[in-house]
């Protein structure tokens, strides 16, 4: 992010941008033939470029590369095939470039908050998958063995695990708002943390160190 394209790109090299998540949009630029052409794109596109940066500037974090010198060819909507071809059009792109960075920025510190609250209430866990292959923990729609898959974690990510649910045998239900989203359900799941009664070692290790943030932003609320 905040890296300018055109230095690492051939002429008339593409650059394919889709919005992050639900790809909303497609955006296509294109770096010019001529190093003239490439001045008179940055000029044309140099004001929305500036407020882009201070937008990026202002939300702690760009959440894109620095676009200017490129040319925009056309912008389409996933959903409904809307079309805007050409560079009278670019002011729309870079607002909508301006929009993700905001929202990225206000998903991380939504995260960062929910973190930090899960790490003090206990309940903060790390997938190890000891002993497990793939590296991956399965998350189950009941307390047993034997029920369907809702999801699959891979081994180094956190979860958050509701501390209410615990079973007798081990068991316990992964909270309604997960850090990281891998399940194909509505539904969290549940977990069975430690593997060793069903032929693995540890799989879900609790993070107890509410010093640890090691989600790379020291940045104070």
């Amino acid at each position: 992010p905040g890296e300018r394209l055109t230095l690492a790109m051939s002429p008339r090299g593409l650059h394919l941008h889709l919005t992050q998540g639900e790809g909303e949009w497609l955006i296509a630029f294109q770096k010019p033939e001529s190093k003239t052409e490439e001045e008179v794109a940055s000029m044309s596109v140099a004001l929305a470029a500036r407020s882009s940066a201070a937008a990026s500037s202002a939300a702690g974090a760009s959440g894109h590369a620095d676009t200017r010198g490129l040319v925009l060819l056309e912008m389409r909507h996933g959903w409904d095939g809307t079309r805007y071809v050409g560079e009278a059009h670019a002011h729309l792109a870079k607002k909508m470039l301006r929009a993700q960075a905001q929202w990225q920025e206000q998903e991380r510190r939504t995260r960062r908050a929910r973190r930090r609250a899960a790490l003090q209430a206990k309940g903060l866990w790390r997938v190890v998958a000891e002993g497990v292959p793939n590296g991956l923990v399965g998350a189950r729609q009941e307390p047993r063995r034997d029920a369907p898959l809702v999801g699959f974690y891979p081994k180094g990510e956190e979860l958050t695990l509701d501390a209410s649910t615990w079973t007798a045998d081990g068991w316990v239900r992964l909270a309604e708002e997960q850090l990281e989203a891998h399940n194909f359900s509505w539904d969290p799941g549940w977990v069975f943390p430690d593997g060793r009664r069903i032929g693995f070692g540890q799989l879900l290790c609790r993070i107890d160190d509410v010093d640890d943030d090691d989600d790379g932003d020291d940045e104070p609320e």
